[in-house]
């Protein structure tokens, strides 16, 4: 950590680095608004195009047109409950999150006029593949928060764990795809992505599709996507899987171009960089990494990261009522 930045190899040595220094923004962010209490977590009930009856809990934030709204996807046999620490904490810093059991999983059981019960284990390719409408459910959700001017949609953020990774690779991928028609913004806002020991198939689903494409790779979008990867290195297969990931979504990035002190180029790092990898010292995986009692300062972090990527360039992300008038 104490080696020159300009020696230091930019695709892994100044990820590390870079949220290193982020550690803490969050609360700093915090500290230099007004002190509300948030409001306590409420249960809410969403509903997808294809009738399945979600069950989320909402987690409102108090910094309004600068709240980051995050949706967070819990790993396959997951729920939503898992989410708790890591919610709780970046709504204390001002953001708003929505977190879903997703379809066939915790209290997500039902379709709208059937007593049919979802049973994830009898899913097919096709059944995985539209868990991307929980996704589009929970951004309705946040669009109605928006137009409310009680978040900002120009900052969605999203929070996948383990297999839920290749949805959410895909669902931002898709988002990016709606045009502008008429002067109006139909998708393009998902701006972060935070993948927790992600995991490149997803019960028939794969990554290799989208992985590099120019939005996740970097080379396309006049807003490129920032990424933030995390993993347990003392597992050699997460590890492995996580890093390849990581590659792949390098390829298009440019490597920064340093000058100044060391203190100005680890400056340079917050400012420019979009992509980091954050290896930790354990061996369990996706949410375990951010619960609260594993002490690794991995909330703090993706509050950091979230701070710098998004709440540094909100100038380039304004907040518009998106209602149809």
């Amino acid at each position: 950590m104490m080696k020159d930045l300009a020696t230091m190899n930019l695709k892994f040595g100044l990820s590390v680095i870079g949220l290193l220094i982020g550690l803490g923004t969050g609360q700093a962010f915090a500290q230099n608004n007004p002190q509300e209490t948030p409001p306590a977590p409420e249960q809410v009930a969403l509903e997808t195009k294809d009738g399945v009856q979600l069950s989320a809990t909402w987690y409102a934030g108090v910094n309004k047109k600068e709240s980051i709204p995050v949706i967070m996807l819990h790993d396959w046999d997951g729920n939503r409950k898992q989410f708790s620490g890591l919610a709780t904490y970046l709504q204390s810093i001002g953001h708003s999150i929505i977190v879903p059991d997703l379809r066939g999983h915790g209290e997500s059981l039902r379709v709208k006029a059937s007593d049919m019960t979802l049973d994830r284990e009898k899913f097919n390719r096709n059944a995985i593949a539209a868990m991307g409408e929980d996704i589009e459910a929970c951004k309705r959700f946040l669009l109605k928060k928006n137009n409310g001017g009680e978040l900002n949609i120009e900052f969605l953020t999203v929070v996948a764990a383990g297999q839920s990774a290749v949805l959410a690779s895909q669902w931002a991928v898709k988002d990016w795809s709606w045009p502008v028609v008429a002067g109006r913004k139909q998708g393009q806002d998902v701006k972060a992505l935070v993948l927790l020991s992600p995991e490149k198939t997803f019960k028939g689903l794969t990554l290799n599709s989208v992985m590099r494409t120019d939005l996740l790779a970097g080379g396309g979008p006049r807003m490129p996507l920032s990424i933030m990867v995390a993993v347990g290195a003392r597992n050699a297969r997460s590890a492995r899987e996580a890093k390849t990931l990581y590659s792949n979504f390098q390829k298009k990035r440019p490597e920064l171009e340093l000058t100044g002190t060391p203190a100005e180029r680890q400056q340079q790092v917050l400012e420019k960089q979009d992509l980091f990898i954050e290896e930790l010292p354990v061996d369990y995986q996706g949410v375990l990494l951010v619960d609260p009692r594993a002490n690794l300062g991995l909330p703090e972090k993706i509050g950091g990261f979230l701070y710098y990527r998004l709440l540094s360039n909100k100038d380039a992300m304004i907040w518009r009522d998106r209602s149809r008038k």
